[in-house]
């Protein structure tokens, strides 16, 4: 679990900012950064750091955008160019027309009224500048960073901050002025362009949850995003809920499947695994389907693990058809809400981490556990056996115990159509 360090990122936060207006000549009293979004990115720097982490992974690589432009045949130029054509007149159709932007990265689909990557649509990235970025470096270490973050910062910094900040101030749009905003902090640094226009435009800021652990951790571990927006909604765990509307609500279909995955989080050891599979060994002589264990892609043991036999990485979209049942060796996975929305049936294992801050978050957590759903690892082949005899009689039982109603918390909470709908005739009306 990160774990956020407000002091070190705040001084970092300053010297960064200053090294950048000695870098490229930025005027003091300008706003730069939006939404705690370069907080964000250096909290992973100084994890990666202390941890030995990679850093960065494939998604910040994606956002530095250092790295080569790969030759496309002509045909795949064009079509990008027709793509990127099209999407830019859907775009620009919705920033004049609506008051509240719905980002995609909020509902992490697309949709006739929900904006795409705007970026990527008006916005071509000038090269990596070396002669810059070797500046860049020096003006950190002046403003106060180690020689260590300073080359750190200066081979990851984003272009979009760097390279193309002037390009960026002048790129289109920037004219429209949004009420609201509706994204997620990765959202932003996925996509410099509408970070801009909320600094120029100073819209209301909300961030949407995008992933597992939020209302069953406490919040300061994603004190970052929650004090960078006026709004934090959560998949139903917090003060302010939303259905996740990443996923749509589908009939169960899993009979005859023979896969059983069992789901394991980026910080399962190489010790933790073989323990494990220890304790589920047995499931292979005694359950008519293949237990597989799934690992994260950015696991700190997957990479070892990857060529264990019964082992797979990444566990892709949860598939009805293909999973009659799934197991998660943590409550913390985005799987997990997942499943709720898709109808799989699944089994937690039991942690210690688990501290939900907020009243719902709690009675979730209770009510799996009277239903027994969130159980101890030493419970989940006996359970699994037993479900699978009777999966149908067996997920009944479990919804009747509480399921049912945990299942409620996450799923009975407006769209974010819904409550953007709402937000906007209380505002209009007020």
């Amino acid at each position: 679990m990160r774990i956020y360090q407000p002091a070190s990122i705040a001084r970092l936060s300053e010297i960064l900012l200053r090294a950048l207006r000695l870098t490229i000549g930025i005027d003091p009293n300008r706003v730069v950064f939006c939404g705690n979004e370069e907080k964000q990115f250096l909290h992973s720097l100084l994890f990666a750091a202390e941890t030995g982490d990679r850093f960065p992974n494939s998604f910040f690589k994606a956002i530095a955008k250092t790295d080569e432009t790969r030759e496309d045949t002509r045909f795949r130029v064009l079509s990008s160019w027709v793509r990127r054509l099209r999407e830019r007149r859907r775009n620009t159709r919705i920033l004049h027309s609506r008051s509240t932007l719905v980002h995609y990265h909020a509902c992490f689909r697309g949709g006739p009224d929900v904006v795409s990557n705007l970026t990527e649509q008006f916005v071509v990235f000038p090269p990596p500048q070396l002669g810059l970025r070797k500046q860049f470096a020096e003006n950190l270490v002046d403003s106060g960073a180690s020689a260590d973050t300073a080359e750190q910062l200066s081979l990851y910094f984003p272009r979009s901050h760097l390279e193309a900040y002037n390009l960026l101030a002048r790129a289109p749009l920037l004219n429209v002025r949004p009420r609201r905003v509706v994204s997620s902090i990765y959202g932003l640094m996925d996509d410099p362009l509408l970070s801009r226009l909320l600094v120029r435009s100073g819209a209301e800021l909300t961030y949407v949850q995008h992933g597992g652990s939020y209302g069953l951790i406490p919040p300061t571990e994603y004190e970052i995003e929650k004090t960078g927006c006026d709004r934090f909604l959560h998949w139903g765990l917090g003060d302010i809920n939303v259905y996740p509307t990443a996923w749509k609500r589908q009939a169960r279909n899993g009979r005859g499947a023979r896969c059983l995955p069992f789901v394991c989080s980026s910080d399962l050891t190489a010790e933790r695994f073989e323990h494990t599979k220890a304790v589920l060994a047995s499931l292979r002589g005694t359950s008519s389907v293949e237990l597989t264990f799934v690992l994260h892609p950015r696991g700190e043991a997957t990479e070892t693990l990857s060529r264990t036999m019964g082992v797979q990485v990444g566990v892709g979209e949860v598939s009805p058809e293909r999973f009659p049942l799934m197991v998660f060796d943590s409550i913390h996975h985005t799987t997990v809400f997942e499943a709720i929305v898709r109808g799989v049936p699944f089994l937690v294992c039991e942690t210690d981490d688990i501290a939900p801050p907020h009243a719902r978050g709690q009675e979730f957590v209770a009510l799996l556990r009277k239903a027994g759903v969130l159980i101890s690892l030493d419970r989940v082949r006996a359970e699994v056996v037993r479900s699978l005899q009777n999966l149908d009689l067996a997920w009944r039982q479990k919804r009747e115990s509480g399921f049912q109603q945990a299942e409620a918390l996450v799923l009975g909470n407006p769209s974010l159509e819904e409550y953007v709908s709402t937000l906007e005739a209380s505002r209009n009306a007020g």
